[in-house]
């Protein structure tokens, strides 16, 4: 099926979705001159942003013919390779990557003598704009599932309608949630667990508001209270070994997600442009599914126990207008 982009979700509050490593430094050139050595400063690393052709591809890496020469790219387990397979963007490794056609090339660039980058990730085709954006190699539909609509703090509650002040504008939204809508509070809890003054992160379709308008209405399908010690993260699973997994994220690169008798799972899908949740057992979760995880760990740590996982569409999954 088709997602709209009116179909939002979750992916880690809209910053938590950019490159970690290259944050708003990276330029679209290739990297900047650095000083040789033997001048009295000794070349540094920087946060680069390259597009070029590929002209060969390695075990270890690919040569990027750029308009300033050719560059070295450094590949290791660690950097996160997009590519286009069945018409969506996947995680691929150096084996995919096509010569003699471009590539996005985002990392740490070395002393200009090298001409040589250490990447983060390495896009091509239409992936390129995905990675760009921080987009995990998840498919178009899990993607924007896991984007959130938008973050505020609950005004007022009226029943199952919350009244949420938005941070970053002058807007309340009205909230409508359902019977199915399913909350991150530490672990999924129902909506009555929200309180008047919680910080919140909403997920779900947003009603186009007014020209001018003050107030907007839109439907949950998830809702993440925002506390301290929790955190929220969404990847791909690499690697699960018994109640330990591995989840490349587009933000920490690879954490440590731990699970326990307390984990709670759900599975998400959607019918019809609607999302809609179901229990689901940590069975669910192996290598190459795509994972919502909330738990107990700071912002940023590589390290996570795992109190709610949502298991995400696959990237192949098929949808219906």
């Amino acid at each position: 099926m088709r997602i709209t982009r009116s179909v939002l979700g979750i992916a880690a509050l809209a910053a938590a979705m950019a490159i970690g490593v290259v944050g708003g430094t990276a330029s679209a050139a290739a990297p900047r001159q650095a000083q040789t050595p033997g001048t009295g400063q000794a070349p540094t690393s920087h946060p680069v942003s390259v597009i070029g052709r590929v002209t060969s591809v390695s075990g270890s890496g690919l040569v990027l013919q750029t308009p300033r020469g050719n560059l070295n790219v450094n590949a290791s387990a660690n950097t996160w390779i997009v590519v286009e397979s069945s018409g969506q963007c996947v995680e691929g490794n150096l084996q995919d990557i096509q010569t003699a056609k471009p590539a996005l090339v985002m990392g740490m660039g070395t002393a200009a003598a090298n001409a040589t980058i250490d990447a983060r990730v390495i896009a091509q085709g239409p992936c390129r704009r995905a990675a760009e954006n921080g987009v995990p190699p998840m498919g178009k539909a899990a993607a924007q599932l896991a984007q959130h609509l938008a973050q505020g703090t609950v005004k007022s509650i009226n029943g199952s309608v919350l009244t949420v002040t938005l941070d970053k504008r002058k807007l309340d939204i009205t909230l409508n949630t359902t019977a199915d809508t399913v909350v991150l509070n530490n672990g999924f809890k129902g909506v009555n667990s929200i309180r008047v003054g919680d910080k919140v992160q909403m997920f779900g379709r947003l009603e186009k508001p007014a020209k001018g308008a003050q107030t907007a209405t839109a439907t949950a399908w998830g809702i993440r209270v925002v506390s301290a010690g929790e955190q929220l993260a969404v990847g791909r699973v690499t690697a699960v070994n018994g109640n330990t997994l591995t989840l490349r994220t587009p933000k920490n690169g690879a954490i440590t997600v731990t699970l326990d008798a307390s984990t709670g799972y759900k599975s998400l899908t959607v019918a019809n442009g609607t999302p809609s949740l179901s229990n689901a057992t940590q069975s669910a979760v192996v290598v190459g599914t795509n994972l919502i995880v909330e738990g107990a760990g700071s912002d940023g740590s590589k390290t996570l126990a795992a109190k709610a996982v949502i298991v995400l569409p696959s990237a192949k999954a098929k949808t219906t207008k």
